[in-house]
């Protein structure tokens, strides 16, 4: 087969699996390990060659390689955290505190909500970046009519 075919194959493979209930996860994570022993076969003479190809080393390498990355450990933790504080009603709190704060003024809701999203700037740290500006799908068009805009 060639290449275009393969990707076609592919492609088609994973709408069927998809479609039919799959997770997408475990669809691409099976199709990679499946398509890339096809693509690193070579013609194994014995039963026991068979458990002799390429992927399963390179499949065990980006495993290892995706959990030493540091950032993606802040994954789980995010989670971990969003479901404590959901839990806990830290939000609810907070909204009604600031509720009972304001509420002699006008739109204490919008304030409340205003000040629970927004916090003062920290100090910069050594070698970081600086927070990065929304791109087009963060700023408001103005224009929800669908005529002209941004």
């Amino acid at each position: 087969m060639t290449d275009p075919q393969v990707a076609i194959l592919m492609l088609c493979l994973f709408i069927v699996l998809v479609l039919l209930g799959f997770p997408i996860a475990f669809t691409l994570v099976a199709m990679g390990v499946a398509f890339g022993y096809f693509a690193y076969y070579s013609g194994h003479e014995t039963f026991a060659d068979l458990a002799n190809n390429q992927i399963f080393y390179l499949l065990n390498q980006n495993t290892y390689s995706v959990m030493e990355n540091d950032t993606l450990v802040a994954i789980p933790l995010f989670l971990f955290m969003g479901y404590v504080v959901e839990r806990a009603n830290i939000v609810d709190r907070l909204f009604f505190s600031l509720y009972m704060a304001a509420r002699k003024l006008p739109g204490p809701l919008s304030l409340r909500l205003v000040t629970s999203i927004t916090r003062p700037p920290r100090p910069p740290v050594a070698n970081m970046p600086p927070p990065q500006a929304p791109g087009k799908a963060g700023m408001p068009s103005g224009n929800l009519g669908g005529k002209g805009g941004i």
